[in-house]
């Protein structure tokens, strides 16, 4: 037979554990909740708990990336500054000698060069070759049209003997039977170019 005692003691052990005092009622807090309400109630604040864990996670990961999205624009606007900056510098002898309306032949000639220049690397960066070529219309247009039409001739003459390097910078005549007009022809992929030519600086792209 059972111990009346022990039943009595088991039956308290689990009124306890069903949220119920010795007497029977549940047990309630001042507001009337029950011990068993709490425990949902703390549960659940603990699972919100963990999603905003989650959230704070995810947005430390966007932050991470927006800084490194705003790193890499601002190296890529430094890389535009630097470009804008050499292309000032290049332009900088044309500006000059179209503002003046006399020029020597070494600066007309440095002017159809670095205007040559131009032209090629231009072409490099979309992938094509790096050639390009004057007209003597072209030429004149470069140099602001402050010269001579006869002049532009003797221009691009020279232009061949200051570089000295006919393979990268040369003359092609006038061939009316190959309906060809005259040019003054650079071919950046043939060699380099001098930095200078007859004392006037010309900006080659090289360091």
């Amino acid at each position: 037979m059972s111990d009346p005692a022990q039943n009595g003691d088991d039956g308290a052990e689990n009124s306890h554990a069903d949220g119920l005092d010795d007497d029977g009622p549940p047990l309630t807090t001042r507001d009337g909740e029950t011990v068993r309400d709490l425990g949902v109630y703390v549960e659940a604040i603990r699972t919100r708990l963990n999603n905003l864990e989650g959230q704070v996670e995810d947005l430390q990961d966007d932050l991470d990336e927006e800084r490194e999205e705003r790193q890499r624009l601002e190296e890529e606007n430094e890389e535009l500054r630097e470009r804008l900056q050499e292309v000032d510098q290049r332009t900088d002898l044309l500006r000059m000698v179209k503002q003046n309306t006399t020029q020597e032949p070494a600066e007309r000639q440095a002017v159809l060069i670095q205007t040559l220049i131009n032209e090629a690397q231009q072409k490099a960066e979309r992938g094509e070759s790096a050639k390009a070529s004057l007209t003597p219309k072209e030429g004149r247009a470069a140099l602001g049209n402050n010269n001579h039409r006869s002049l532009i001739y003797q221009d691009f003459t020279d232009a061949v003997e200051a570089v000295g390097n006919e393979d990268v910078l040369w003359y092609q005549p006038e061939s009316r039977g190959q309906g060809k007009k005259s040019r003054l022809r650079l071919n950046l992929e043939a060699g380099d170019l001098p930095n200078e030519i007859a004392g006037y600086a010309v900006d080659t792209g090289r360091t």
